[in-house]
């Protein structure tokens, strides 16, 4: 047997095992629709023991697997992408035949685009005959992974006889279900003998029972140690103590000795050891366990601590806090020895006049990381921070009080009480506040920064866009900070927003210009000693229940606009604006309220206000061009000014762009300039709404609107393979927008590719089943197509679904598509079965005559248009239609009536002028002949 890539090493030796010449089953398998295994059963599957073979690596004479080390295996080496399976006969039937190819034709290249390409079907696997029909044959398939080296196996049964032949293309993982954890499991398992295994699982019940005696005497037995692995566990026996607190049981297990090294498979960063593992436990254990596992902890020595020049703080290693102060749940504190930052401690009460969280600009490895106050703390004036991405950290173990607190980028965590005679802010998402007590301040603000807090909180609070406390009121004490999931602690949590609005909440100076808050700007007022505060802000401040009711109806507009509610959502920002919530917000969002239902009326003076108080400018501008147009589609009593709101909505996109370039916020530049490619598209500018919309896909390659409003002029300008391409990558944006799968068929009929744009035009009519336009395309493509039979399907859904089409019935509408298809023989016999089943003479009677015109039948199709012209005199066409049919018949009296009584209505009618013209002249020309040729001719000289 030979496995190889056969375009490139055709030639390979056959495998040193060798099976009986036969005829055998072979089997190609995919995995995730990549090639996986390319298998030769030797033997019917259905008769084999999965579990009484055995496997070896199919090798060439001459190779060593015993030399092999680790995951390293023999295998064939692909470099065109494909392997195989053949024998050696079929080998040599390939190179026999590439040899005479080569030498008979000068261009042959390979063997594979001489022979073999374009047979590998959907499947990428196909069977190759190299000689004569029924002789040796070669089963190839692309390789998993492409160019690689690709191992082969022998499935041997009992007797070691093989009963398959399996090339693995590297593409399987876990194959057998069992990740890497459960195999090494299992093979940890198979290893260990039964008295071994006993002796292990005795120890576990010793743990679990807390019999510390009974785990001394299997430990000293040698048979199970008190590091290895339990299966029934998972764990080890110091492991299990340490996670069932048991600290008499552990201290039997160290013996009095240091705590091992913890084993590589319960090993990770979070892991790195067993003190690490008993503090990252959400429920602390037990003091007396933890001195057990500090008595036999790292011997690694700690420097002494030191003072900190000019502070009343001392240098401390972090790791000899963390047993010290029970800070095994506080981030950045549980560190190792070997690796330990300092903190700034101090013993007992302290009082400060300021406190500064900033880091140095040069920070080095002997400057702290945080403070540590052991006792209460009182800073009398501020406690700040600018970098929220990263600051120092503060821990105080006592109470803490201080006049403001502006920080963000660390922990502060205080395990008693907080009183702030003004601000408490917190601000972005990078540092968090955690309070086991009450905290008390006339203002406790979050700006995207979380509280946890598991006291009372006593005092107004106020968040911005993302304010976000976790408050227990003193339910549960027992809340564990570092087991938080979805923003809510495990000890239960509630989530709750800022009762006061920020606005109502800080002074102006506070506020950027659409009324958000700054932190910054904040900042600098606290070190300028200026207010921040409101001077209404107060708990007994009789503004305060009623901005707390503003802000309460503002929070229930914005569930509602989140939960796509937005009637109701449009009526809350109202009532909250009217309770006095600050208007920038609560117009804005109402405008988009209304303008996501498409109310556009209600929502263009929303936009306006937000305008003309440069609130969300860029975005507001764009979305009002958008509504100026909704506004332009939705009216159709012409009220609007058409050009009017054209230009207007125009001049929004172009005032957009000029204050995103003037601002630096590219945010919604994109849609501005798709949004101006719209409106010049609608404006029929095809050509000139190319320019913004390909900057707007420069900005955004992906953006749906602008790929299809590009796809939509392109096809209106007939460039549709251009058009099809940003088509496609508008479908990839979004393929449940179906519109582009309507242009794009458009574009495809119009390229003459009927069968492929059928497709196209399918999903869209089963989203849109009354659109006329796409069913019409429709049949056209299957008239194309000769498929007559489903076209007249399709046009009799188009009449039960529009039955007061103009054309009647189908066989109307089928004639007139037939006849714009030159099928005129067809077109004639739809259009008799059409007036045949509906004489009520009407447009059909029109399509018809003008069959019957074509086929010839002049007198017929005279006859036709002249019952609907009687039917309907105002049909302008038909009368046309009549002279005409007069002229050629040389009816020229009859002509010239007709075309007179069609001028008499619509003198400006150009075609029928022309054919008055026409008949005029060819009368006076009649009339002149007969009275000679000379006298015809001097007319001519008189005229030049």
């Amino acid at each position: 047997m030979v496995a190889c890539d056969p375009i490139v090493q055709p030639e390979r030796p056959p495998f040193e095992r060798r099976v009986a010449p036969g005829r055998y089953a072979v089997e190609y398998l995919q995995d995730a629709s990549k090639p996986a295994l390319l298998v030769l059963w030797l033997r019917e599957r259905s008769q084999l023991d999965p579990a009484s073979l055995t496997w070896e690596m199919a090798i060439l004479p001459g190779m060593a697997p015993a030399e092999l080390v680790d995951d390293e295996y023999y295998g064939y080496p692909v470099d065109a992408g494909w392997g195989c399976l053949m024998d050696a006969d079929a080998a040599r039937a390939m190179a026999e035949r590439a040899a005479r190819a080569e030498a008979e034709e000068p261009d042959f290249d390979n063997y594979y685009q001489a022979f073999l390409e374009g047979q590998a079907g959907e499947c990428n696997a196909f069977e190759h005959c190299p000689g004569e029909p029924g002789t040796a044959n070669v089963l190839l398939c692309e390789s998993g992974w492409g160019d690689g080296n690709y191992p082969s196996y022998w499935a041997l049964d009992p007797q070691g006889e093989p009963v398959a032949l399996v090339t693995d293309f590297m593409v399987i993982e876990n194959g057998d279900g069992r990740d890497a954890d459960e195999i090494a499991e299992a093979a940890y398992l198979a290893s260990l003998p039964p008295e071994k295994l006993a002796a292990l699982e005795a120890l576990q019940q010793a743990v679990e029972a807390g019999d510390a005696d009974a785990a001394a005497r299997i430990c000293a037995d040698g048979l199970a140690g008190a590091n290895e692995i339990i299966p029934s566990s998972g764990g080890t026996a110091i492991f299990e103590a340490i996670r069932l607190d048991q600290p008499a049981v552990l201290a039997v297990l160290l013996a009095g000795g240091p705590c091992p090294e913890l084993p590589a498979r319960l090993r990770d960063d979070r892991l790195p050891d067993y003190l690490a593992y008993a503090r990252r436990l959400r429920k602390k254990r037990s003091r007396e366990l933890m001195a057990v596992l500090r008595a036999a902890g790292s011997t690694t020595p700690l420097p002494p601590p030191r003072p900190l020049p000019g502070t009343p703080f001392m240098l401390v290693p972090a790791a000899a806090l963390v047993d010290k102060y029970e800070l095994d749940d506080l981030h950045g504190y549980a560190t190792a020895a070997g690796d330990s930052p300092l903190i700034a401690v101090h013993e007992g009460d302290l009082t400060l006049a300021e406190l500064d969280l900033e880091y140095p600009e040069e920070f080095s490895d002997d400057q702290p990381v945080g403070y540590v106050v052991a006792g209460n703390l009182h800073v009398t004036g501020n406690i700040l921070n600018k970098d929220t991405d990263g600051a120092i950290g503060l821990v105080v173990l006592g109470d803490l009080h201080a006049g403001n607190i502006a920080v963000g980028g660390q922990v502060l965590y205080v395990r008693g009480n907080v009183t702030v005679d003004g601000v408490y802010c917190g601000s972005y998402n990078h540092g968090e506040s955690m309070i086991d007590g009450d905290v008390t301040a006339r203002l406790l603000l979050s700006d995207d920064y979380l509280f946890w807090i598991k006291g009372r909180v006593r005092g107004p609070t106020a968040g911005g866009d993302c304010d976000r406390f976790g408050l227990l009121e003193g339910r549960n004490r027992d809340l564990d900070y570092d087991g938080r999931e979805n923003g809510l602690g495990y000890g239960g949590a509630r989530w709750v927003t800022g009762d006061v609005p920020i606005p109502f909440a800080v002074v102006p100076e506070c506020l950027d210009e659409d009324t958000s808050f700054n932190f910054y700007a904040l900042l600098e007022r606290l070190r300028g000693g200026q207010p921040v505060i409101h001077p209404e802000c107060v708990q007994d401040s009789p503004k305060l229940a009623s901005w707390r009711e503003a802000s309460t109806l503002f929070q229930q507009a914005e569930a509602a606009y989140c939960d796509d509610e937005n009637t109701r959502a449009a009526v809350l920002y109202e009532e909250a604006e009217a309770a006095g919530y600050p208007a920038p917000e609560c117009r804005y969002t109402r405008a988009l309220c209304h303008y996501e239902d498409d109310e556009v009326d209600a929502a263009i003076p929303l936009f306006d206000w937000c305008i003309d108080h440069d609130v969300h400018l860029e975005e507001c501008l764009v979305k009002r061009a958008s509504a100026r147009m909704m506004q332009l589609n939705q009216d159709d009593d012409d009220v609007i000014d058409a050009e009017e709101t054209y230009a207007a909505a125009r001049a929004d996109c172009e005032r957009a762009i000029a204050a995103a370039a003037a601002s630096g916020d590219n945010e919604y530049l994109d849609e501005a300039y798709n949004q101006l490619g719209y409106i010049l598209y609608h404006g029929d500018h095809y050509e000139e709404a190319l320019v913004p919309l390909a900057r707007a896909l420069e900005l955004d390659e992906d953006n749906y609107n602008a790929n299809s409003n590009m796809g939509k002029c392109l096809w209106h300008l007939d460039r549709n393979s251009e058009a099809i391409l940003y088509l496609d990558k508008a479908i990839e944006a979004d393929p449940d927008e179906d519109y582009p799968y309507l242009i794009k068929g458009h574009c495809l009929r119009e390229l003459g590719q009927y069968e492929a744009a059928i497709p196209f035009y399918t999903p869209y009519l089963e989203n849109h089943p009354d659109h006329v336009l796409a069913r019409t395309n429709l049949v056209r493509c299957l008239i194309h197509l000769d498929r007559l039979t489903d076209a007249q399907a399709q046009a009799f859904e188009l009449f039960e679904r529009h039955p007061d089409h103009r054309l009647v019935n189908a066989d109307g509408f089928m004639a007139d598509e037939l006849r714009d298809a030159e099928r005129l023989e067809e077109a004639l016999k739809h259009a008799l079965i059409s007036v045949r089943d509906n004489p009520e003479p009407g447009h059909h009677f029109y399509i018809k005559g003008l069959c019957q015109y074509d086929t010839g039948d002049i007198d017929g199709a005279l006859a036709t248009w002249e019952a609907y012209a009687e039917a309907a005199p105002e049909e302008m066409s038909v009368k046309f239609r009549i002279a005409l049919a007069h002229a050629v018949l040389g009816h020229h009296e009859e002509a010239l009536r007709w075309s007179r009584a069609i001028l008499a209505i619509d003198p400006d009618n150009a075609s029928i002028r022309r054919l008055h013209r026409a008949l005029l002249a060819d009368k006076v020309a009649k009339a002149w002949w007969g009275k000679g040729l000379v006298k015809l001719v001097k007319l001519f000289r008189r005229r030049t």
